[in-house]
């Protein structure tokens, strides 16, 4: 199962790894600021590290062109 850089899944699949990567960048340091553990936070963080796990896994099925 090979992804090619030009399939519209993998530019769908990079639009959304690029808003949680905006919404890491936003939220990380409210949290650390604020020192905001609640519940939905933690949620929201642990759904995010396991999205940038799969992108890992899809990044290690894509071609790439030489």
């Amino acid at each position: 199962c090979l992804c090619y850089p030009e399939d519209c899944c993998k530019g769908f699949w990079d639009f959304i790894v690029s808003l949680a990567l905006v919404s890491t960048g936003a939220l990380t340091p409210y949290a650390i600021a604020f020192q905001d553990n609640s519940s939905g936070v933690e949620a929201f963080d642990y759904s995010l590290d396991c999205l940038f796990f799969i992108d890992i896994l899809v990044i290690f099925n894509c071609a790439y062109y030489n």
